[in-house]
């Protein structure tokens, strides 16, 4: 992903299956690496920061290069 207000943005609401997020490069991204959505809108920070996506268990956020 290059130059988009966010990287990547992952679904959460009930009936969504665990998921992973790794070996994504994200370069530019002007809010946020990776956050989370329901529906329309965002509903987390940037949860490619270090320890961020621990909220998420279902999740694994790993391996991203961010710059």
């Amino acid at each position: 992903m290059i130059d988009n207000q966010y990287g990547i943005g992952f679904a959460i609401h009930d009936g969504v299956d665990p998921r992973a997020i790794r070996r994504n490069e994200i370069i530019g991204s002007k809010k946020a690496g990776v956050v989370a959505l329901l529906r329309d809108r965002m509903v987390s920070g940037d949860l490619s920061a270090p320890g961020a996506a621990r909220v998420y268990r279902d999740v694994d956020i790993s391996d991203n290069l961010i710059s």
